[in-house]
């Protein structure tokens, strides 16, 4: 019993190490190297000012039926609402379900490219191992020309596949 508990003692110092595993950024030519929780406030403020250079940009049309109108980072969520030109009481739930297929993944997809447009300062994998261990996740909704919502997605980095194009 004994031999086994110190087993699962040593297990748990290994996973406690590996997510304490530091992160190097590399911003103007320089590597620094950095916690989770130092990142932190790095990730948080680099998110506001994202947001906010997108908002400055809003509304976006993104195609014939379907405008961005706001972005918002709240507690560990990025939010993007989306508005569709369709009124939601003109379709069944299985219509809404076939009209969505896809965008889930497409999505994903460019969550995936946004990691890898910031390779310059942290790999891919590295990025998605952070907002991972900051519990970081993505909440995308469309709301219809009702402002009833029409599909919400929520995206964890796990469900980021970094090999697709």
């Amino acid at each position: 019993m004994k031999r086994l508990l110190s087993t699962l003692f040593c297990l748990l110092l290994v996973v406690a190490a590996f997510a304490q595993r530091p992160y190097t950024i590399i911003e103007d030519g320089e590597e620094t190297t950095f916690t989770a929780a130092e990142l932190k406030g790095y990730v948080q403020k680099s998110m506001q000012e994202r947001i906010k250079a997108i908002n400055e940009q809003l509304p976006l049309n993104i195609d014939e039926i379907t405008t961005l109108y706001s972005t918002l980072f709240i507690g560990n969520a990025l939010y993007c609402n989306y508005r569709v030109d369709i009124d939601k009481t003109d379709y069944t739930q299985d219509e809404i379900n076939q009209m969505t297929i896809g965008v889930k993944d497409n999505l994903k997809e460019n969550i995936a490219f946004l990691y890898q447009s910031n390779s310059n300062k942290m790999p891919p994998k590295e990025w998605k191992r952070l907002f991972t261990e900051l519990g970081i996740y993505y909440v995308y909704t469309y709301f219809d020309c009702n402002n009833k919502v029409f599909a919400r997605f929520i995206i964890y980095p796990k469900d980021i596949d970094l090999n697709t194009k």
